[in-house]
This record gives structure tokens, sequence and C-alpha cells, in this order.
């Protein structure tokens, strides 16, 4: 194992979120001196997230998403994309669009989809604004006005500011 493996190890164990986070990253995808693990990832992005990390929720959701490293879990996964969504994060508004949009574990909401796309594009995530360029298409009139009010009570909320669909 290589030394700087052992002390990102240390650095998780003493409750660091960058190390758990980071060695729940390591983890998922395999690393020198480690192969994936599932189970492992999923332990460490959890206390990463019960740190406040938003990004290791995000992960969380996608590991319930797909099943790996815990059960399969659409409502566990949708929840964690949400709180990460409200701590500002760019992927999970795009794990949430997805989600309402392709009928993941919630009811379909074209609207609710868009709003997520149209969140992570204002947060920077130029996928985000390509897909939200195409869906704005397929919204009539009164789904767009809806989207920019769920948009504006998202701000509210959750004190973020930005330019309106």
């Amino acid at each position: 194992m290589p030394e700087s493996l052992k002390w990102l190890k240390k650095a998780a164990k003493q409750n660091q979120p960058d190390a758990m986070q980071t060695l729940g990253q390591i983890y998922l995808n395999g690393g020198p001196g480690l192969k994936a693990d599932g189970r492992q990832a999923f332990h460490w992005f959890l206390r990463a997230a019960d740190q406040g990390r938003a990004g290791a929720l995000c992960t969380l959701g996608s590991l319930f998403e797909t099943g790996n490293g815990a059960p399969r879990n659409l409502d566990l996964a949708t929840n964690c994309y949400r709180q990460a969504a409200e701590k500002g994060d760019a992927e999970a508004q795009m794990n949430l669009s997805r989600v309402y949009l392709q009928d993941l574990g919630v009811e379909a909401d074209v609207v609710e989809g868009y709003k997520r796309l149209y969140l992570a594009s204002v947060s920077g995530d130029g996928n985000a604004t390509r897909t939200l360029l195409a869906i704005r298409e397929r919204l009539t009139a009164a789904e767009a006005l809806e989207a920019g009010r769920r948009v504006e009570d998202f701000e509210r909320a959750f004190g973020r500011t930005a330019a309106k669909p």
C-alpha cells in the first residue's frame, strides 16, 4: 500500500471530511494499492456526507441508485440528490433532473426536471445547459412559467439567486 494511502486512511479515521471523501472516491474507482470496493466507498462517502459534504451526498445518491455498495433504493437516491442540491451541488441538480425527466422512482415531472436542469446550468454545468435547451423546446408556455416560479421558490428557500429561465 502506498505511503500516501496510509496517511489518507489515517486522516479519514480522524474525521477529516476531505480525506473521507477522497478515500471513498479511491474505493469507488480503485486506485494505487486498492481495488474498487463499493461497500468501503459507501462507508467513507456516508461519513463525509455526515460531515456536510454535498459531493459525498450526491455520490451516495448514485450508489443507492445503482446498488453499488448499498442496496438499490431509488427513494434514498432521490433524497440524497435533493439534500446535495439544496447545498448547491450542480451534479446533484443534474441527477435530480434525470430522476424527474425519466420517471426514476418519482412521478415524472417535466417542470421539476427543467427547474433542476436550470439550477445546474446556472451553476456552470455545460451538460445541463445543452440539455436545458432541448427540454425547453418541449415545454408549454404555462410549464415554462411554472418552472420559473419553482426556481424562485428554491432560491428563496436556499438563498441562491440566478437569472430566470
